[in-house]
């Protein structure tokens, strides 16, 4: 009998041992092969990013923290010029012999998630300083949230006042959004709906999250949280017209309705508005289409990256050029200068697979900044927007 028992315990101990062993070499290689962040998972399409004194001015610095549980993604210390944007300070006056660029957007431009030296404004700035024989300060005037018609706004209230020589306009294809009081109203609507309806990615993640050091268990608490996630957006997705497919997706489905008609042709008078005022003041105007994340990758990819985002966005076929298309056929019409950097991005990605968007935040890391910036410059030698000199 208690040779029995001993057995017994032996064969326990020894299954508990493996155990052990097992998690421990799953742990020892998650923390290799899923060192980053970036890496655990493929796609998110929420951020989880606090905001604690973002709206403030004073202090000028403020902490910006974009995390999922324990897992951290950046932190950085920022600060905002006395106009409130993400710069440094420039005079209103523009020095003797200066050339003079605006840059005009929205977060993506703001790029409160990379330091200041890494956005792509300062990248340009740097750049042009090394290159050219003559000093050239870039002003940048992003804010969070302004679609093209408080880009207009920022232009006319601050931007000219600076005598830009050439004002350039970032577009991301939630400006639509932006634009459309109508469209914004549907947007906040289906946010509330979906978090009576449907757990966030946080909330998942932490259901599954035990043993919060350890990088195995985050991994598989992340996929547990995706498959949690999508499981009840099924269940309630009749509980919202469009099955909680998020609005900034639905800008690229091939089946336009009607609800984006109006927005389209507002977008395009700001466009239209924004580049006059421009040359009426002696500037050049470039417009700059950025690709969100789920623009990146090959098709299949991208149907992935969808299919997380919700069940029922699979009804729909999706043309992740649209908005370029659309954008450049009106640039053509108007005679405006256009700069899509999604075959840049595209390009970028297939040869390293290296990310150019945070995961969960989803704006531009540093290396995504680094490549607008490659592609932006090269635009503006071969359009000869930068002259060889100044007066």
């Amino acid at each position: 009998m208690r040779a029995g028992i001993k057995k017994w315990g032996g064969r326990i101990l020894l299954f508990f041992l493996g155990l052990i062993l097992a998690f421990s070499v799953l742990e020892i290689l998650s923390r290799i092969f899923w060192a980053r962040l970036s890496e655990l998972e493929n796609v998110s399409s929420i951020s989880f990013v606090t905001r604690d004194d973002y709206e403030k001015r004073e202090p000028p610095k403020f902490f910006w923290l974009g995390q999922i549980g324990n897992i951290r993604e950046f932190s950085i210390e920022i600060s905002r010029n006395s106009l409130g944007f993400h710069d440094t300070e420039h005079t209103w006056k523009k020095p003797k012999g200066t050339f003079r660029i605006v840059i005009l957007g929205d977060s993506f431009t703001e790029a409160i998630q990379v330091a200041l030296e890494n956005t792509f404004p300062k990248i340009i700035e740097e750049e042009l300083n090394k290159r050219m024989g003559f000093p050239v300060e870039v002003i940048s005037l992003g804010r969070s949230g302004a679609g093209t018609k408080k880009s207009l706004d920022i232009l006319m209230e601050t931007g000219l006042r600076f005598q830009p020589d050439l004002v350039l306009m970032q577009f991301l294809s939630n400006d639509l959004i932006d634009n459309s009081p109508k469209l914004n109203r549907e947007k906040k609507d289906q946010e509330e709906r979906r978090k009576k309806y449907i757990p966030s990615l946080g909330e998942a993640y932490r259901r599954f999250l035990w043993i919060k050091s350890s990088r195995f268990n985050q991994l598989v608490a992340l996929k547990m949280a995706r498959i949690y996630q999508g499981l009840e957006v099924a269940k309630f997705s009749g509980q919202d017209k469009y099955g909680f497919t998020h609005l900034s997706m639905l800008i690229f489905a091939e089946e336009y309705s009607d609800l984006w008609d109006k927005p389209w042709r507002t977008t395009q008078r700001f466009i239209l508005q924004t580049a006059e005022l421009s040359k009426d003041n002696n500037a050049e105007f470039v417009l700059i289409s950025f690709p969100g994340m789920w623009r990146l990758g090959s098709l299949k990819e991208m149907n992935r990256r969808i299919k997380t985002v919700s069940r029922e966005a699979l009804n729909y076929h999706w043309d992740f050029n649209k908005t370029d298309r659309i954008l450049r056929d009106f640039c053509d019409k108007k005679r405006i200068l256009f700069l899509s950097l999604l075959p840049e991005f595209r390009e970028s990605y297939r040869k390293s697979h290296q990310r150019l968007h945070f995961a969960y935040d989803m704006h531009l890391n540093e290396w995504g900044h680094r490549v607008a910036a490659s592609a932006i410059l090269k635009y503006l030698f071969e359009k000869k927007l930068i002259p060889d000199r100044v007066n």
